[in-house]
C-alpha cells in the first residue's frame, strides 16, 4: 500500500515527531511504500490568496473557489500545492499526524485542505461523498492533546473528543476519502516515559489493524 504521512507539528522532541517516526517504521516494516509531507519543514504556506494561481482569468468572478477552480483545470496552480496534490493523489491512504490545537487542526494543517481540496481536484458538483472524486483513499487521524481523557468525555468539561473530529472527517468524506479509525494520545504533556512507551505501543497495534 502507498501512504502519504501529513505532519504537523515544529518541534523534533515532541510526542506527534515520536508517533509520526513511529508510523514510518511500523509501515515500512510491513512493506508499505511511505512518503512524507512535513509541513513546518517545508515552510508550507497555509494562508489561501491570490498568489496560489500563476495566472488568473480576468472574465471570471474575484472569488476563490471559482478561481481555484479554473487554475487546476489549466495546470495553473502554484507549484507548491501540486506537489502536494501529486503525493495526495499517490497514495492509497493518508495518515494526518497533528496536535489539537483551540480543540481544531494547527493552521498549517488547515490551510493544507483550504489549497488542495479545489473543486475538480477534490469534489464537483454531484461529485461528493460517494461520488466524491478523491476516492477510494482511505484516511486515519492520528491526534495528541495536552488535556486528559476524562475532560473529552460527554460528560467531560470539553465534551466528546468526536464533535472535534467531525469537522475533519466531514472534509475528508466530501472529497470521497473513506474514514479509518482515529487514534488519539491524551494529556501528552503531562505523561510520563513509561506512558509514552505504552502509546507508542498501542499505536504500532493500532496502525497494524488499520492497514
Amino acid at each position: 500500500m502507498k501512504i502519504l504521512i501529513v505532519y504537523a507539528h515544529p518541534e523534533a522532541s515532541s510526542f506527534n515527531h515520536a508517533l509520526k517516526e513511529q508510523a514510518v517504521n511500523v509501515l515500512k516494516n510491513a512493506s508499505h511504500e511511505i512518503k512524507l509531507s512535513d509541513l513546518y519543514a517545508i515552510h508550507f504556506n497555509p494562508v489561501a490568496g491570490w498568489d496560489d494561481f500563476k495566472e488568473i482569468d480576468s472574465t471570471l468572478p474575484h472569488q476563490y473557489g471559482v478561481v481555484q477552480r479554473d487554475a487546476y483545470l489549466k495546470n495553473l496552480l502554484s507549484d507548491d500545492i501540486k506537489r502536494e496534490q501529486e503525493k495526495l493523489s499517490w497514495c492509497d491512504a493518508v495518515i494526518f499526524q497533528f496536535p489539537l490545537w483551540w480543540f481544531g487542526l494547527p493552521a498549517i494543517l488547515k490551510g493544507w485542505f483550504d489549497r488542495l481540496f479545489a473543486t475538480a481536484y477534490a469534489y464537483d458538483k454531484d461529485k461528493m461523498f460517494s461520488a466524491g472524486l478523491l476516492q477510494p483513499i482511505q484516511a486515519m487521524l492520528s491526534v495528541t492533546t495536552q488535556s486528559p481523557s476524562s475532560t473529552y468525555q460527554a460528560d467531560g468539561r470539553h465534551g466528546d473528543m468526536n464533535q472535534y473530529l467531525h469537522p475533519i472527517h466531514h472534509t475528508l468524506r466530501f472529497a470521497g476519502i473513506k474514514i479509518l479509525q482515529p487514534f488519539v494520545a491524551y494529556g501528552v504533556m503531562n505523561i510520563t516515559d513509561v506512558e509514552r512507551k505504552q502509546y507508542l505501543v498501542s499505536y504500532e497495534k493500532h496502525l497494524s489493524e488499520q492497514f
